[in-house]
């Protein structure tokens, strides 16, 4: 059994070490098993917490180019797994995401940072996606020094 010290600043009895059962952000956990109190950080990396952004999402709309360009290659997607890695292309850029989820329903937000390829030219950047209806997202990529375009995706069908 493990304590856990909440962003409440309250403490609960969780069952495992690596989600405490409140879903908030946990300080510390205190391992209390075999009657030794351990001290440690609560570890959030490495888990696979599912999400409404994992999947494979469909861009249909782009802020500042039309259909003929973000899907020039291939249809334009964002791909995000349930362990918060991911990739994206739209035209000729591509990239590897690198992400975490923020805040709650409805408020909740899945934020990343990107590196990839524009026209085969090293580019990197961040972004972000909210969820705007049930299979549809909302989002923007925020290249570095550059472009910051606002796009929309449909969640894809399960290949």
């Amino acid at each position: 059994m493990y304590l856990c010290r909440c962003a409440d600043d309250r403490w609960r009895r969780c069952l495992q070490e690596l989600r405490c059962y409140c879903d908030l952000d946990v300080f510390l956990t205190i391992d209390i098993r075999s009657g030794f109190w351990r001290v440690m950080p609560h570890r959030t990396e490495g888990r696979h917490v599912p999400h409404p952004f994992v999947g494979m999402w469909h861009i249909f709309a782009m802020e500042l180019w039309d259909a003929s360009y973000f899907n020039m290659e291939r249809q334009a997607f964002i791909e995000v797994r349930p362990d918060n890695l991911g990739s994206f292309q739209f035209g000729l850029v591509t990239g590897a995401l690198d992400g975490s989820v923020e805040g709650k329903l409805p408020r909740q937000r899945y934020v990343f940072t990107w590196q990839g390829s524009d026209e085969m030219d090293p580019v990197s950047g961040s972004g972000s996606l909210k969820v705007e209806a049930a299979d549809t997202i909302f989002g923007q990529f925020r290249i570095h020094q550059g472009d910051r375009p606002k796009f929309k995706a449909r969640r894809g069908s399960p290949s």
